[in-house]
């Protein structure tokens, strides 16, 4: 191959040819796939797409058709122990309703159930029609989803050799053959129509305690995380957006998750807090725009701040967010009982950031 480098040139052509080269390089893997050091940046830049309706960047999200109707969907079974808190729909199919376990459903089932620790309905492939069908319909719209997902043209492939913690990542389609461990805080930055695709060949596991941070108002609905193999949330670790997995989704004790749960075999729980993503930005409690209410008050203790809920005729969950709309906190709160959350700082970027006391 003939060098582009004449060595009659003057330097001003050799300096652009060399940053011609760079653009190209920069926008390319090497080998198997593995990206150069320069190109396993702590941020990544936005692949090419308009991202939802054409209005975002990144690629277009994918269609969840009717399992979008759910925010735990599984094929095998559903169990739960502690004091698990949920809502938005949750279904099984096409095993039968015995597969629903430590949810102590409470009305007896015709074409769905209901249970103290689910705000939504509870649905089962031996309910009565047309539950069945329904569930039928969205367990196959789940495996093309994930089908769609595992699919798409990458905008990065091995970031970070599987571990993308401390990373910023911007809305693109990541693609990865092995397991992908995030051991510290990963912030998915971008707009309300920006969307994310991650693709792993292996398991999704999150460390105990570690967030998926969103900024600039991402939303859970547009994160889309196909996995292969297993995901596992550890103790306290909070998550954002819809996992796709070709097996079991298992969140540890206290963890708590912003999306969906859809497995193709189980999902298992442990007093978590799941809530469905919203469909624009949350209009839920914010540190600085809290809603009126006698249940919810605010109040300053030196350089802290006091959320207090509590006095509710009924059991409620109440999303604490910050000032960039990130989810802080999601607490459960039962009938007539009070929980209280402090604030362990404050940042002049996030106002206050909250801890469950």
């Amino acid at each position: 191959m003939k060098s582009p480098i004449d060595k009659s040139m003057s330097p001003a052509a050799l300096m652009a040819i060399a940053m011609m080269l760079s653009v190209s390089i920069a926008g390319h893997s090497y080998g198997k796939g593995v990206m150069k050091s320069s190109l396993n940046p702590d941020t990544t830049s936005p692949g090419p797409g308009t991202g939802r309706s054409g209005q975002g960047k990144g690629p277009a999200p994918l269609d969840l058709g009717k399992s979008g109707d759910y925010v735990i969907l599984a094929k095998s079974g559903i169990s739960t122990t502690g004091v698990t808190a949920i809502t938005g729909d949750i279904g099984v199919s096409p095993n039968k309703a015995s597969a629903i376990t430590g949810f102590d459903i409470i009305a007896p089932p015709s074409t769905y159930a209901t249970s103290a620790v689910v705000t939504g309905k509870i649905y089962a492939s031996d309910y009565d029609s047309p539950t069945p069908a329904n569930l039928t319909t969205a367990v196959l719209d789940m495996m093309t989803a994930y089908t769609d997902a595992a699919g798409r043209a990458p905008d990065y492939i091995e970031l970070g050799a599987g571990d993308i913690g401390g990373k910023t990542l911007a809305p693109a389609v990541y693609k990865w053959g092995t397991n992908v461990l995030i051991p510290a805080d990963v912030t998915l930055s971008g707009g309300p129509n920006d969307v994310w695709i991650f693709e792993i060949a292996g398991n999704l596991s999150l460390a105990s305690g570690v967030q998926v941070i969103l900024k600039g108002g991402a939303l859970p609905r547009n994160i889309f995380w196909q996995v292969a193999g297993a995901t596992e949330h550890a103790t306290t670790s909070h998550f954002e957006g819809v996992i796709l997995s070709e097996t079991a989704i298992i969140l540890k004790t206290g963890a708590t998750a912003n999306g969906r749960l859809l497995a193709q075999t189980a999902v298992v729980l442990d007093a978590n807090t799941l809530v469905k993503p919203a469909e624009s930005d949350p209009t839920a409690i914010r540190s600085t725009r809290p809603v009126p209410s006698q249940a919810i008050r605010f109040v300053s203790i030196g350089d802290k701040l006091a959320l207090f809920m509590g006095g509710s005729a009924s059991a409620r969950t109440v999303a604490v967010y910050d000032v960039n709309g990130m989810l802080r906190h999601m607490v459960f709160v039962p009938a007539g009982q009070t929980r209280t959350v402090i604030s362990n700082r404050y940042s002049p970027d996030n106002g206050f950031l909250f801890q469950v006391k």
